[in-house]
């Protein structure tokens, strides 16, 4: 019995996170970042998860349904069962103690998360602030949590070009043919 128990639980976990890759992962951040900016040179920090950070989205995926606009006059819906929140805030606290790899996308810099705001201070010499898909921002992101057989997935970013620019968003994406597209917003923020 025990070990049928066991069997189960392997099962259940292999179907929720099926999918769950690091090149599938890679390729959702990189398809926010490509909404946001041009993707020549992108910025991104090296710690994934910090406790300020873990605590907000975890505050945030208090509830099971969620509800919001993404376009004027249309509000998706979207709802989490018992199990699959269970398992996202179960992934959401792996990812606490993960530490990015270098060269995620292609033209890309790692940069640890203590010294984003000098490189950053770096780049805003070179750039014009005013033309905005040219702005270059120092990213922050978590690995997306995937599941629904890989049809889902919780997305979590923050990007920043100044002191008053930049956004940060939680939202649930899901798959459309060989794209992800964003279905609700749990939180977001524009500074």
């Amino acid at each position: 019995m025990k070990s049928f128990i066991i069997i189960l639980l392997m099962t259940m976990s292999y179907s929720l996170c099926i999918s769950q890759n690091k090149n599938e992962a890679i390729e959702i951040i990189y398809n926010v970042i490509k909404e946001t900016q041009d993707t020549n040179h992108i910025y991104y920090e090296d710690s994934i998860l910090t406790d300020y950070t873990y605590n907000e989205i975890h505050k945030s995926l208090t509830k099971r349904k969620y509800s919001s606009s993404l376009k004027p006059n249309d509000t998706n819906t979207f709802q989490l069962s018992r199990k699959e929140l269970r398992y996202i805030l179960a992934q959401l606290k792996l990812l606490r103690t993960n530490i990015w790899d270098a060269n995620l996308f292609s033209n890309s810099e790692i940069i640890q998360a203590d010294s984003a705001w000098a490189v950053l201070l770096n780049i805003r010499s070179i750039q014009k602030p005013q033309v905005y898909p040219q702005t270059k921002r120092v990213w922050k992101f978590i690995k997306p949590i995937v599941f629904r057989n890989g049809t889902c997935a919780l997305v979590y970013y923050l990007n920043f070009c100044g002191n008053t620019c930049g956004s940060e968003e939680i939202a649930f994406y899901t798959r459309k043919g060989n794209d992800w597209e964003k279905i609700v917003r749990v939180k977001a923020a524009v500074f």
